[in-house]
């Protein structure tokens, strides 16, 4: 019986070693497909952390450009608006300087048109007192005339008479000597 139950356990051990074999190998199979299929992942996962790195660093590389050109283009606008601003102030200042020439020149105007218009009132004065004093000296100028006439009448009067009365009287004389 002992034999019997020794083959019946070695049967038993043997049938369990199979079954156990078996499993093992079916666990071995399942295990190297597992294996295989974690390689085959993990190749992936490397293969695309390396595609991610390289995307990555094109992101990065393709961002600095965008940056850089963000910064240059932001430096431009800041130099065309102080441009923009410089040019603002240049024109207001030439309108400025205009706005004041212009009211100079204004005054300038004013100061000669009220010249012109003092020496205009100077010259009709002077031209009025010039008339004034030649209608006084052309009157002072008739009236000595006049007064000469009258002058030259009375002495002509005077000779005439007188030579009339010497006339007579020589005619006189001439009629008592005769």
């Amino acid at each position: 019986m002992y034999l019997q139950d020794d083959k019946s356990t070695k049967e038993s051990l043997k049938s369990e070693t199979k079954e156990t074999f078996e499993q093992l190998e079916t666990d071995h199979a399942y295990e190297k497909l597992t294996q295989q299929q974690y390689e085959h992942m993990l190749d992936r996962l490397k293969k695309d952390l390396i595609s991610s790195q390289l995307k990555s660093q094109d992101l990065k590389d393709s961002l600095k450009q965008k940056n850089d050109l963000v910064v240059e283009q932001s430096e431009y606008q800041r130099k065309a608006k102080q441009d923009r601003i410089q040019a603002k102030m240049k024109l207001e200042q030439v309108i400025m300087q205009i706005d004041q020439d212009q009211m100079e020149r204004r005054e300038r105007i004013s100061a000669l048109n009220k010249s012109l218009t003092n020496k205009s009132e100077a010259l009709q004065r002077r031209i009025t007192r010039v008339r004034h004093q030649q209608e006084i000296a052309e009157m002072a100028a008739n009236q000595n005339k006049d007064q000469n006439e009258i002058e030259m009448q009375y002495k002509f009067l005077v000779h005439c008479l007188w030579t009339k009365f010497l006339t007579r009287k020589m005619k006189n004389e001439m009629k008592n000597h005769a």
